[in-house]
């Protein structure tokens, strides 16, 4: 993909797996998600895609206030909801920065969480009322 008609500027690819992910969606009406792993800089490797079974999805979500102040291992995101936590995402020192959690990683206000999980399992964890 070029910035523009006259430009020879690169400025993004359009895979063969793009085209046959929205022809497979488009045409045949059949879902299709992917999630798209980049390589890291280090790994000039080209990026992968995994497909999610069909009940699933990756979304973005602020942390619920119900589980602002308790920890991974306090919250026990899998055995309550249902869905994984992939990457926790907050802001420090004017800067966003994304972590692993790890069992005794606190959570926030203000933190974001990537979680994998059924769309039942994310309606669940992002419900205000929840309680422990």
């Amino acid at each position: 993909v070029l910035e523009s008609p006259g430009s020879r500027r690169l400025v993004g690819t359009v895979s063969k797996r793009d085209i046959l992910g929205v022809y497979s969606l488009e045409v045949l009406h059949r879902r299709s998600l992917l999630a798209r792993l980049e390589a890291t800089e280090e790994d000039q490797t080209k990026p992968t895609y995994v497909e999610l079974p069909e009940d699933h999805e990756v979304a973005e979500v602020e942390v619920p206030a119900h589980l602002i102040g308790l920890t991974f291992d306090d919250a026990r995101l899998r055995e309550r909801f249902g869905v994984s936590v992939l990457v926790l995402s907050r802001r420090e020192g004017g800067r966003t920065v994304r972590l692993l959690p790890q069992a005794t990683t606190r959570l926030f206000a203000g933190d974001r969480l990537y979680v994998f999980g059924t769309h039942e399992a994310l309606r669940r964890f992002k419900r205000e009322d929840s309680r422990i």
